[in-house]
């Protein structure tokens, strides 16, 4: 019985191979650049609206001192739900 081996023009093993080298050659990614609380001035000020079981209002104040202060409050049926960030 004769054994089976890999030709050495086997092309499957040559695109691993080739794909392996390109992964190991290919330079590394650029850095993302960093995101600062400035790209969030966006958010600053005040959203109000219905949904999620009542009279939803949001408010932001514009970034200062490497940060934002937010506030939110539901007032529903249920009761009053609020949060400090």
């Amino acid at each position: 019985m004769r054994k089976r081996t890999r030709s050495r023009r086997d092309p499957v093993g040559r695109v691993v191979v080739v794909a392996l080298l390109a992964i190991v050659v290919a330079p590394p990614p650029a850095p993302a650049e960093s995101a600062t609380i400035d790209d969030l001035a966006w958010m600053a000020g005040c959203w109000e609206g219905q949904g999620g079981g009542g009279a939803n209002r949001e408010c932001w104040t514009a970034p200062g001192g490497g940060l934002m202060l937010g506030v939110s409050r539901v007032v529903g049926e249920a009761g009053t739900q609020f949060e400090f960030l």
